[in-house]
């Protein structure tokens, strides 16, 4: 007696699945299993590393015009996407700004005792 291969169904978009990929959604059929390997990769695509962090950084400090008309027009794979760039850029500078205390309050307030600043202040 043969036995009927079992019709796979994507969970997301409800549609039969012939292979290891929904053909509607993209959506990988087999989840991979959490474990430390899967843990990294994941805190690597998100900080980006294999896409190249310090190349992006070298890259915008040496030919910041190119690349940025590059990115838009042409190639996006080669740079860190620009919000993530910022986010990771933001963090660097709160840990090294909490490390090094480099910070000598260049942000000062200074108001008249009549302006309009102090009012709302108060």
């Amino acid at each position: 007696m043969k036995d009927k291969k079992q019709i796979q169904v994507c969970e997301l978009c409800e549609t039969e699945v012939f292979g290891a990929f929904c053909s509607q959604c993209g959506r990988e059929i087999n989840l991979k299993r959490i474990d430390g390997k899967y843990i990294l990769s994941e805190i690597g695509s998100v900080f980006n590393f294999e896409k190249g962090i310090l190349y992006t950084i070298r890259e915008l400090l040496l030919r910041p015009g190119k690349n940025i008309q590059d990115f838009i027009s042409k190639d996006r794979k080669r740079l860190v996407k620009p919000i993530v760039f910022i986010i990771i850029s933001s963090l660097i500078y709160t840990i090294l700004l909490q490390l090094f205390k480099f910070d000598d309050g260049y942000i000062t307030y200074s108001f008249d005792s009549d302006s309009t600043g102090n009012s709302i202040f108060e």
